[in-house]
């Protein structure tokens, strides 16, 4: 078959196809496949290849402590993202280990010498990683710090360039970084820099943050070493974290809720009759935490559960009110 192009012509030796649908190169030399794989892929396009990726920088991690049962212990300063079965390699005081990672129990990362704290047989590694709670690296060695590095082979995914990508518009388009919220799922225990991170990022309103299985509703940092959260697990009670100043973490356990007395009501609103309006705030409040009897104060008046204290017209004394069930109204002074 010969098909007149204007000056050139395609005939069965310039262009075949196999049974298949598999198109022959011209020449034949080779053949394109059917699907296209991604080598063949224009430049800029999403494409994947089996590579190497650095989870953790070469760093000395220090300082490795007493953890007891002839062991030392240290928090590792980056968390590792592992799933099971990952091959990574550890260069350990310049020494290249390869090892798989285990899921202990399911769900807690670890791999190197399981043997240490016999979650599995002794073997030859000079440590063990696991993160149950936090990140840490454990050794039988004495040094007070060593130098680690750790990567991992898996397949590497290679986005679109953002240059191929439309422009934003209303319904579709390429999404600003600064319009991304991040989910944060954090252990109990986390790293001072990456929980003042999450926060910061919740603050904004670009990040939502589960910590330890508790969805955060309210967070705020005081400072660099505080935090102050509420969880919808229990969305009354602000709790206050403080930094460890040896392991540099939050640890979200053993953290009593924050005295009542420091929660104060800024104001009170009410709306009209017709329902159309708030006035106010008519009047401010706050409350105390006292053992014996708690109140709401307004000024002077207070507001009990079963009466209230108001200030009497002759002098600085205070009485309470309260009526029984028979509508008798008694006064009590209080202090």
């Amino acid at each position: 078959m010969k098909v007149p192009c204007g000056g050139f012509r395609i005939d069965d030796d310039t262009l075949k196809l196999k049974e298949d649908g598999t198109l022959y190169a011209a020449g034949g030399g080779g053949s394109i496949p059917k699907p296209l794989t991604y080598d063949y892929m224009p430049e800029g396009y999403p494409s994947k290849s089996v590579g190497t990726v650095t989870l953790m920088e070469e760093q000395e991690v220090t300082p490795f402590t007493d953890g007891g049962e002839g062991l030392m212990s240290a928090v590792s300063p980056v968390t590792l993202e592992l799933a099971d079965g990952d091959n990574l390699t550890v260069i350990w005081d310049g020494v290249s280990y390869d090892t798989v990672v285990t899921m202990i129990r399911g769900q807690f990362p670890a791999f190197g010498n399981l043997g240490l704290a016999g979650m599995g047989d002794v073997t030859d590694y000079p440590f063990l990683y696991l993160n149950v709670g936090s990140p840490t690296w454990v050794t039988a060695d004495t040094a007070t710090s060593h130098t680690i590095k750790v990567t991992v082979t898996k397949t590497v995914y290679n986005t679109m360039d953002v240059n191929m990508l439309p422009k934003a518009g209303e319904n579709y388009g390429v999404v600003k970084k600064d319009e991304i919220v991040t989910a944060y799922v954090l252990p109990a225990r986390v790293l001072q820099d990456q929980m003042n991170k999450a926060v910061d990022d919740f603050m904004a309103g670009k990040a939502k943050i589960t910590w330890s299985g508790d969805n955060i509703i309210y967070a705020f940092r005081n400072s660099d070493t505080e935090i102050i959260v509420r969880t919808s697990q229990d969305p009354v009670n602000s709790y206050r974290y403080t930094v460890d100043e040896m392991t540099h973490t939050y640890s979200k356990t053993g953290v009593a809720a924050l005295d009542q007395s420091e929660i104060s009501v800024r104001s009170i609103y009410i709306k009209t009759e017709d329902g159309t309006d708030y006035v106010g705030p008519i009047m401010g409040v706050s409350n105390t935490n006292e053992a014996a009897d708690s109140y709401i104060k307004y000024g002077s008046t207070r507001i009990y559960e079963d009466g209230i204290a108001i200030k009497s017209s002759g002098s600085s004394k205070m009485f309470k009110i309260t009526v029984d069930d028979s509508g008798n109204i008694s006064a009590t002074e209080v202090t």
